[in-house]
């Protein structure tokens, strides 16, 4: 998604893990479990024993480690129905949303419609 768009919350979402995963370039991730209902996303521990989804095409596998090619953080948004939000990429299932707070995290995709005239 290279522009922007203009999305609104049809489902409730609410964050399952509060303490997000920050990640950066060149960090080592331990690959714990691949997601079975989100297809391209892995647990993962960092060195200080931090765990969250990562999406797998974010990471450089070797064996049950990744090493992280571009910055990353795992924070769920929590949106709420009739709520609106710019939309800035997509990944596996989820879009990373910005909401009127300027917050910033991932939202899964069925929780948002586009709206019209906005791709």
């Amino acid at each position: 998604m290279s522009n922007p768009i203009q999305g609104t919350v049809i489902k409730r979402h609410v964050t399952s893990y509060p303490t997000p995963i920050v990640c950066n370039a060149g960090d080592i991730l331990q690959i714990i479990k691949e997601d079975e209902q989100w297809t391209g996303w892995v647990w993962c521990r960092n060195e200080s024993g931090l765990e969250g989804w990562v999406p797998k095409r974010y990471l450089q596998v070797n064996g049950n480690l990744g090493t992280v090619q571009h910055e990353y953080n795992s924070y769920e948004l929590t949106v709420h129905i009739g709520e609106d939000v710019t939309i800035t990429c997509e990944e596996s299932g989820w879009f990373l949303c910005i909401n009127a707070d300027n917050q910033v995290g991932w939202v899964p995709c069925e929780c948002i419609q586009i709206n019209a005239g906005t791709h």
